[in-house]
């Protein structure tokens, strides 16, 4: 139990470097571009680069999880993460700034295939712990801007990498000698009976993952890239830092939202409550296109709720409904899939905003998209009334 409980520490932790690690660089080159006297969207440009490699690289990672060892990619991730950042802290040129931050990609692709099917091994209230794990995942979204903001001031734009680098590097040392063992938990000692699913209820699970992954993707990024511009606009403020804190406020508060909804999923409400968060960000999205003011921004942490309450569902259907033979290379299709989309959320964002739509367009694209997802929900297995999903069936029931 003990070690478990070391293990799921570890992995929290390392999902808030993943996503710390990610969103250094919007911050830090606004710090290097002066210094190096080059533009900020020829500079900003280099950071394609970095979220290229950190989806391209999730299916590679999950397919050494499964063929080799799940504890030994994570700490490569962890050691790998930390090197990559320090070594970027002393990029010379943009050549080398590029290659930085690729590699800082591609290890950190390994956390969400690899860590998250590590995480519904250990545990046995997946739902629960995916919902804590997510947390700490969106607090390194919601710090990463006042970390790299903060070292970047006091001690230039190399610090920003070299002194994230240098505690992932630590936590690794530590995660090398204290935990990274085969770890199991009950809900994988019973795994026979509990992921031997009728051929039918695997398509439907699949067929709602895709479609969750792919529009849900552009939603979930979409709406956390554009919030400071829809804020700034609606509340008529000027000051970056207010509009910073802000966000970074809403965001922190409303991620704790997963785990209540985690906990449901493990009573197996998924369905319902599925359909219920998606409705409720249709409604929302509609809402807030046609607000403004200071009800637009009371309206968006509701909304936030929803979108954030909604993000353990995926894990939590790819742990219930698949084995763990193939589970990080399923976790890797889910994260390509969704990581991909997401490139595609900054153009959608800067052509609705030269429009005469503006946000209000994309806001309601947004509803649009969810609307997708909410229909289908209703292929889940289980009652849509709030009943219990039943357990798995075994596949010779169809």
């Amino acid at each position: 139990m003990r070690q478990r409980r070391l293990e799921f520490g570890f992995l929290c932790i390392g999902h808030t470097a993943d996503h710390l690690a990610m969103l250094i660089f919007p911050t830090a080159v606004l710090a290097l571009a002066p210094v190096w006297q080059r533009g900020y969207d020829e500079l900003i440009a280099l950071g394609t680069v970095g979220f290229a490699t950190f989806a391209l690289g999730t299916y590679p990672a999950g397919w050494l999880a499964d063929r080799w060892s799940r504890t030994g990619m994570m700490k490569l991730y962890f050691l790998g993460l930390g090197a990559a950042l320090v070594a970027t802290g002393f990029a010379r040129d943009p050549l080398e700034l590029a290659i930085g931050l690729g590699a800082i990609g591609l290890f950190a692709a390994i956390y969400h295939p690899v860590g998250i099917a590590h995480l519904v091994e250990i545990t046995d209230r997946s739902g629960r712990a995916l919902g804590i794990n997510g947390v700490f995942g969106n607090m390194g979204i919601a710090g990463a801007a006042i970390t790299a903001g903060g070292l970047a001031s006091a001690f230039g734009w190399q610090a920003a990498f070299i002194g994230p680098g240098l505690v992932v590097l630590l936590v690794g040392g530590a995660y090398l000698f204290l935990a990274g063992g085969e770890v199991r938990g009950a809900v994988v000692a019973e795994e026979a009976a509990d992921t031997a699913v009728a051929p039918g209820t695997q398509r439907r699970v699949f067929v709602f993952l895709v479609l969750s992954a792919l529009f849900s993707g552009v939603v979930f990024h979409g709406i956390t890239v554009v919030m400071p511009a829809l804020f700034a606009e609606r509340l008529s403020l000027e000051d970056p830092k207010a509009v910073g804190a802000i966000v970074s406020g809403i965001t922190a508060v409303a991620a704790f939202i997963q785990i209540v909804t985690g906990g449901l999923m493990d009573d197996r409400r998924v369905k319902p409550l599925l359909i219920c968060l998606t409705a409720g960000q249709v409604v929302f999205f509609i809402l807030i296109a046609g607000a403004s003011g200071v009800l637009a921004a009371a309206l968006t942490l509701p909304l936030l709720f929803l979108v954030f309450g909604e993000i353990p569902a995926g894990d939590w259907l790819v742990a219930r409904y698949t084995t763990r033979a193939a589970r990080a290379r399923v976790y890797a299709v889910m994260y390509v899939l969704s990581l991909g989309v997401s490139i595609a959320a900054v153009p959608l964002i800067a052509w609705f905003h030269g429009t005469a739509m503006g946000f209000a367009g994309l806001l309601l694209l947004f509803a649009g998209l969810v609307g997708v997802v909410m229909a289908a929900a209703f292929l889940l297995p289980g009652s849509a009334f709030g009943r219990r999903s039943p357990a798995p069936a075994p596949a010779a029931a169809e």
